[in-house]
Protein backbone atom coordinates (compact mmCIF):
# COMPACT_ATOMS: atom_id res chain seq x y z
CA UNK A 1 0.00 0.00 0.00
CA UNK A 2 1.43 3.38 -0.90
CA UNK A 3 2.48 5.72 1.62
CA UNK A 4 0.80 9.88 1.24
CA UNK A 5 4.23 10.69 0.43
CA UNK A 6 4.42 8.08 -2.34
CA UNK A 7 1.26 9.38 -3.35
CA UNK A 8 2.21 12.57 -3.38
CA UNK A 9 5.17 11.77 -5.67
CA UNK A 10 2.78 10.36 -8.41
CA UNK A 11 0.74 13.29 -8.42
CA UNK A 12 3.27 15.77 -8.78
CA UNK A 13 4.77 13.73 -11.88
CA UNK A 14 1.97 13.34 -13.55
CA UNK A 15 1.33 17.32 -13.07
CA UNK A 16 5.01 18.25 -14.55
CA UNK A 17 3.84 15.56 -17.44
CA UNK A 18 0.99 17.34 -18.25
CA UNK A 19 2.46 20.71 -18.13
CA UNK A 20 5.32 19.41 -20.20
CA UNK A 21 3.09 18.61 -22.94
CA UNK A 22 0.76 21.38 -23.05
CA UNK A 23 4.18 23.83 -23.57
CA UNK A 24 5.18 24.19 -27.26
CA UNK A 25 8.91 22.75 -27.67
CA UNK A 26 11.96 24.56 -28.71
CA UNK A 27 11.44 23.38 -32.47
CA UNK A 28 7.75 24.56 -32.44
CA UNK A 29 8.67 28.08 -30.73
CA UNK A 30 11.11 28.76 -33.26
CA UNK A 31 8.97 27.73 -36.13
CA UNK A 32 6.07 30.15 -34.79
CA UNK A 33 8.66 33.07 -34.74
CA UNK A 34 10.68 32.75 -38.37
CA UNK A 35 9.19 34.94 -40.43
CA UNK A 36 9.51 35.47 -44.02
CA UNK A 37 11.98 37.81 -45.72
CA UNK A 38 10.64 39.15 -48.72
CA UNK A 39 13.31 41.23 -50.75
CA UNK A 40 12.67 43.35 -54.02
CA UNK A 41 15.89 43.38 -55.96
CA UNK A 42 14.48 44.88 -58.99
CA UNK A 43 11.61 47.02 -60.58
CA UNK A 44 10.88 47.40 -64.32
CA UNK A 45 10.64 50.00 -66.33
CA UNK A 46 13.27 51.36 -64.46
CA UNK A 47 12.37 55.21 -66.21
CA UNK A 48 8.57 54.93 -66.41
CA UNK A 49 7.04 58.50 -67.68
CA UNK A 50 5.56 60.88 -65.33
CA UNK A 51 2.13 61.16 -65.91
CA UNK A 52 -1.74 60.54 -65.56
CA UNK A 53 -1.13 57.27 -67.47
CA UNK A 54 -1.10 54.05 -66.12
CA UNK A 55 2.24 51.84 -65.98
CA UNK A 56 2.09 47.56 -65.64
CA UNK A 57 5.27 47.54 -63.28
CA UNK A 58 7.16 44.35 -62.82
CA UNK A 59 8.57 43.41 -58.76
CA UNK A 60 11.39 40.72 -59.24
CA UNK A 61 13.28 39.78 -56.03
CA UNK A 62 12.43 36.67 -53.47
CA UNK A 63 10.11 34.83 -50.99
CA UNK A 64 6.59 36.59 -52.11
CA UNK A 65 3.71 35.01 -51.00
CA UNK A 66 0.33 34.56 -51.74
CA UNK A 67 -2.08 37.67 -49.99
CA UNK A 68 0.77 40.08 -50.11
CA UNK A 69 0.73 44.02 -49.44
CA UNK A 70 3.08 46.38 -51.42
CA UNK A 71 3.62 49.48 -49.52
CA UNK A 72 4.65 52.45 -52.36
CA UNK A 73 5.29 55.64 -50.54
CA UNK A 74 5.39 58.84 -53.09
CA UNK A 75 7.66 62.15 -52.95
CA UNK A 76 4.87 63.72 -51.10
CA UNK A 77 4.93 60.98 -48.08
CA UNK A 78 1.68 59.26 -49.46
CA UNK A 79 1.46 55.96 -49.16
CA UNK A 80 -0.49 53.55 -51.46
CA UNK A 81 -1.33 50.10 -51.01
CA UNK A 82 -1.67 47.66 -53.59
CA UNK A 83 -3.16 43.80 -52.70
CA UNK A 84 -5.77 41.31 -53.66
CA UNK A 85 -6.50 42.10 -57.46
CA UNK A 86 -4.09 44.34 -57.95
CA UNK A 87 -1.33 42.04 -57.35
CA UNK A 88 -1.48 39.87 -60.76
CA UNK A 89 0.96 37.33 -62.07
CA UNK A 90 3.20 36.72 -58.25
CA UNK A 91 4.89 33.90 -58.10
CA UNK A 92 7.69 33.14 -55.20
CA UNK A 93 9.59 35.38 -57.16
CA UNK A 94 7.93 37.77 -58.90
CA UNK A 95 4.50 39.62 -59.43
CA UNK A 96 3.39 42.53 -61.46
CA UNK A 97 1.06 45.96 -60.21
CA UNK A 98 -0.26 48.95 -62.11
CA UNK A 99 0.11 52.38 -61.02
CA UNK A 100 0.87 56.22 -61.43
CA UNK A 101 3.43 58.37 -61.01
CA UNK A 102 2.11 61.71 -61.11
CA UNK A 103 5.08 63.56 -60.17
CA UNK A 104 9.11 63.03 -60.40
CA UNK A 105 10.79 62.01 -57.55
CA UNK A 106 11.74 59.20 -55.08
CA UNK A 107 8.87 56.01 -54.70
CA UNK A 108 10.09 53.37 -52.16
CA UNK A 109 8.56 49.78 -52.52
CA UNK A 110 7.66 47.59 -49.38
CA UNK A 111 6.76 44.19 -49.41
CA UNK A 112 4.75 42.84 -46.67
CA UNK A 113 4.14 38.66 -46.19
CA UNK A 114 0.86 37.30 -44.30
CA UNK A 115 3.17 36.58 -41.97
CA UNK A 116 4.76 39.51 -40.94
CA UNK A 117 7.87 39.32 -42.92
CA UNK A 118 8.48 42.84 -44.77
CA UNK A 119 11.37 43.56 -47.23
CA UNK A 120 13.80 46.37 -46.99
CA UNK A 121 12.51 49.45 -49.21
CA UNK A 122 13.17 49.67 -53.00
CA UNK A 123 13.48 52.94 -53.92
CA UNK A 124 12.97 53.73 -57.53
CA UNK A 125 14.07 57.39 -58.82
CA UNK A 126 11.37 58.56 -61.49
CA UNK A 127 12.97 61.84 -63.25
CA UNK A 128 10.82 64.24 -65.22
CA UNK A 129 11.24 64.13 -68.92
CA UNK A 130 13.78 66.66 -70.56
CA UNK A 131 12.12 69.39 -71.99
CA UNK A 132 12.35 69.08 -75.66
CA UNK A 133 14.51 71.26 -77.68
CA UNK A 134 12.66 74.01 -79.86
CA UNK A 135 11.98 73.43 -83.56
CA UNK A 136 13.12 75.23 -86.35
CA UNK A 137 11.16 76.31 -89.24
CA UNK A 138 12.11 77.30 -92.52
CA UNK A 139 9.87 80.26 -93.72
CA UNK A 140 11.38 81.49 -96.98
CA UNK A 141 13.79 81.09 -99.51
CA UNK A 142 15.17 83.53 -101.61
CA UNK A 143 15.60 84.29 -104.68
CA UNK A 144 12.82 82.85 -105.91
CA UNK A 145 14.08 82.57 -109.24
CA UNK A 146 17.46 80.02 -109.19
CA UNK A 147 19.41 78.79 -112.11
CA UNK A 148 21.20 75.52 -112.19
CA UNK A 149 25.11 75.71 -112.29
CA UNK A 150 28.40 74.56 -111.05
CA UNK A 151 29.29 77.09 -108.88
CA UNK A 152 27.80 77.33 -105.17
CA UNK A 153 24.67 80.29 -105.13
CA UNK A 154 24.13 81.67 -101.87
CA UNK A 155 20.69 81.52 -101.08
CA UNK A 156 18.78 83.52 -98.40
CA UNK A 157 16.88 81.29 -96.06
CA UNK A 158 14.55 82.98 -93.17
CA UNK A 159 12.58 81.33 -90.43
CA UNK A 160 12.34 80.99 -86.80
CA UNK A 161 14.18 79.09 -83.69
CA UNK A 162 17.47 78.50 -86.19
CA UNK A 163 19.37 77.91 -83.27
CA UNK A 164 23.34 77.21 -82.48
CA UNK A 165 25.38 74.32 -84.18
CA UNK A 166 22.74 74.64 -87.69
CA UNK A 167 23.35 71.92 -89.62
CA UNK A 168 22.07 71.47 -93.07
CA UNK A 169 20.93 68.70 -95.57
CA UNK A 170 20.16 69.62 -99.32
CA UNK A 171 19.10 66.63 -101.11
CA UNK A 172 18.88 66.91 -105.23
CA UNK A 173 16.13 66.10 -107.61
CA UNK A 174 16.83 62.44 -107.88
CA UNK A 175 17.17 62.28 -103.87
CA UNK A 176 21.26 62.77 -103.70
CA UNK A 177 22.47 64.48 -100.91
CA UNK A 178 24.51 67.50 -102.25
CA UNK A 179 27.80 67.54 -100.80
CA UNK A 180 29.14 70.30 -98.35
CA UNK A 181 26.37 72.85 -98.05
CA UNK A 182 27.32 75.76 -95.95
CA UNK A 183 25.56 78.28 -93.67
CA UNK A 184 27.22 82.11 -92.98
CA UNK A 185 26.11 84.67 -91.32
CA UNK A 186 23.58 82.60 -88.80
CA UNK A 187 20.70 84.02 -86.71
CA UNK A 188 17.55 82.85 -84.65
CA UNK A 189 15.58 83.97 -87.77
CA UNK A 190 17.91 83.64 -90.81
CA UNK A 191 21.02 82.18 -92.50
CA UNK A 192 22.65 82.22 -95.80
CA UNK A 193 23.06 78.67 -97.56
CA UNK A 194 25.64 78.04 -100.10
CA UNK A 195 25.29 75.58 -101.99
CA UNK A 196 26.46 73.67 -105.86
CA UNK A 197 23.10 73.25 -107.54
CA UNK A 198 24.22 72.00 -110.35
CA UNK A 199 20.57 70.37 -112.15
CA UNK A 200 17.09 71.66 -112.62
CA UNK A 201 14.44 70.38 -110.24
CA UNK A 202 13.35 70.31 -107.04
CA UNK A 203 15.40 70.02 -104.04
CA UNK A 204 15.01 69.74 -100.66
CA UNK A 205 16.63 71.57 -97.70
CA UNK A 206 16.05 70.50 -93.95
CA UNK A 207 18.26 72.35 -91.16
CA UNK A 208 18.98 70.27 -87.97
CA UNK A 209 20.17 72.32 -84.77
CA UNK A 210 22.72 71.15 -82.43
CA UNK A 211 19.99 70.13 -79.83
CA UNK A 212 18.43 67.80 -82.60
CA UNK A 213 15.51 69.31 -83.24
CA UNK A 214 14.80 69.13 -87.06
CA UNK A 215 13.39 71.47 -89.55
CA UNK A 216 9.92 71.42 -91.73
CA UNK A 217 11.25 70.37 -95.30
CA UNK A 218 11.33 73.02 -97.98
CA UNK A 219 11.37 72.91 -101.77
CA UNK A 220 13.82 74.69 -103.50
CA UNK A 221 13.00 74.91 -107.24
CA UNK A 222 15.95 75.04 -109.80
CA UNK A 223 15.56 75.88 -113.44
Amino acid sequence: MRTTNQRWMIALGLTLALTCAMQPGSATLASAARKSTPVVSRITPAEPAIGKVPHTMTVTGQDFQARLVLSVKTPDGAVNEYKDDLIVQRTETSFRVTLVFATAGKYAFVVTNTDGGTSEPYVLDVKAAPAKPPTPLIETILPEQISKGPEPQDLKVTGQRLGAGLKAIVTDPMGMEVLDPVIKDLTPTSFTLSVRLESAGSYNLVVSTGAGATSNIATIVVK
